[in-house]
């Protein structure tokens, strides 16, 4: 009799206890009613944020224009009331900071440079188009604008490939680089600028990945010597060696997937750490808001069941003492529709039109479809306060379209659900 007692109390509490999220959910959380996502209805997120000095706005995948323009929404919002002047985006770092200092002050140059140089996920994107080239150009009219620039260590943009190596050896040069001063040094000027065109690296001699990293790393090794006080040129060759390394994890492993998660490690890692100088340096004391991946901005994705990268760029930020208690991630899931791109000549049979899978009725997404609202905010912050000791898995599409179960609530401090989600035209 004890022993049925037993198992009947450890089942009741087994379900009491994964009861929780779905009350929280189907009760508390905000349910949206107005399709067109006014400010007004986006106030319960801004309490959410508090004081939080980086907000970071996730995406299930790179071709969800229902999100894009969600995130839109929530950018001009935590603009207009929150004080948040920067958007930092999950493209180009060089190009979006001392590319976009250069170019000419027209609106017309700024657009063009934009579209050009933010990542073609989103410059190409129709539910984008307001925020970077209406609402943000008319920003720069005022005196708070909403700057822009890049976290991404991925420097294949425009204006990367048309400048950077060239403005590079200037600087090596002026600096009297040793390295600048070796008989390698013009075989390293044409191995990166081949790299950064993107040219054929399959067919590259195979020497030509550690030879990149032997001379970044003597050159980033050399230039705080020689360039006091002048860290972001040390920044800038320290995402490119670290850009070599990645490709060469990915090159080495496709048929590898530890070599993936290594590759992936060490973009987020350095995409963390162009965050941090971002908020120490370049826009110390101003708040900014990232816009990036969900599977960037989760938090302790060590944790997680089905883990792909040890330490991702919201843990990274998360743990890093000068910004504790500063960051707030929220998520994004949906519950059904589309996602992907409409041909647009550009990215091919890459962003084939999907479904959304739907089919997993109790999960997050739904819970919320049965409320029928397009649009809801969970707080998960106030769920982990009003049961700090809750530790079930729950299912959501927390990373892409798929479902998992995890402990989201762990992994997320909000999540702004889509009832239905809509690919980029």
């Amino acid at each position: 009799m004890n022993k049925w007692m037993f198992f009947i109390t450890v089942f009741l509490l087994f379900g009491c206890t994964n009861s929780r999220m779905k009350s929280f959910v189907r009760k508390e959380s905000y349910l949206i009613k107005n399709a067109e996502l006014q400010q007004a209805d986006l106030k319960p997120i801004g309490e959410a944020i508090g004081n939080a000095r980086i907000v970071m706005l996730g995406e299930q995948w790179h071709g969800d224009g229902a999100a894009f323009l969600a995130k839109s929404k929530i950018v001009k919002y935590l603009h207009d009331s929150l004080g948040f002047n920067v958007l930092a985006m999950e493209s180009d770092l060089y190009a979006l900071t001392r590319g976009l200092e250069t170019v000419a002050t027209d609106t017309a140059s700024i657009r063009q440079f934009l579209h050009n140089n933010i990542s073609s996920v989103w410059a190409n994107c129709s539910t984008t188009n307001d925020l970077f080239y209406h609402y943000m150009l008319q920003t720069y009219t005022t005196g708070r604008p909403l700057r822009i620039t890049g976290i991404d260590n991925q420097f294949l943009m425009d204006y990367s490939r048309k400048k950077l190596v060239t403005e590079l050896d200037s600087i090596f040069r002026k600096y009297e680089l040793p390295y600048a001063r070796t008989a390698h040094y013009n075989r390293f000027l044409s191995s990166l600028n081949a790299f950064i065109r993107h040219k054929d690296l399959e067919a590259a001699n195979k020497t030509d990945y550690p030879f990149l990293e032997d001379a970044l790393l003597q050159l980033k090794t050399q230039l705080p010597e020689k360039s006091t006080g002048d860290d972001y040129w040390i920044l800038v060759t320290n995402n490119l060696l670290q850009l070599v390394r990645q490709y060469e994890y990915m090159k080495r492993g496709r048929q590898q997937q530890v070599m993936m998660k290594a590759a992936d490690s060490i973009r987020d890692r350095q995409m963390a750490d162009n965050v941090s100088w971002l908020a120490s340096s370049k826009y110390k004391g101003e708040k900014i808001i990232v816009w990036a991946a969900n599977s960037h901005i989760m938090k302790h994705s060590n944790s997680l069941q089905n883990r792909w990268i040890s330490r991702n760029m919201g843990s990274l930020l998360a743990e890093t003492a000068a910004l504790q208690g500063n960051v707030y991630s929220l998520g994004i899931t949906s519950a059904i529709g589309s996602h992907g791109w409409f041909n647009d000549g550009m990215h091919g049979d890459r962003e084939k039109i999907q479904s959304v899978s739907f089919g997993q009725k109790e999960s997050i997404d739904g819970w919320l479809l049965e409320k029928g609202d397009p649009f809801a905010f969970i707080n998960f912050r106030r769920f982990n306060k009003k049961y700090p000791d809750f530790k079930e898995a729950f299912y959501m599409k927390g990373r892409g379209h798929i479902y998992q179960k995890e402990s989201w609530n762990r992994h997320y401090d909000g999540v702004f659900y889509i009832k239905e989600m809509y690919p980029c035209r």
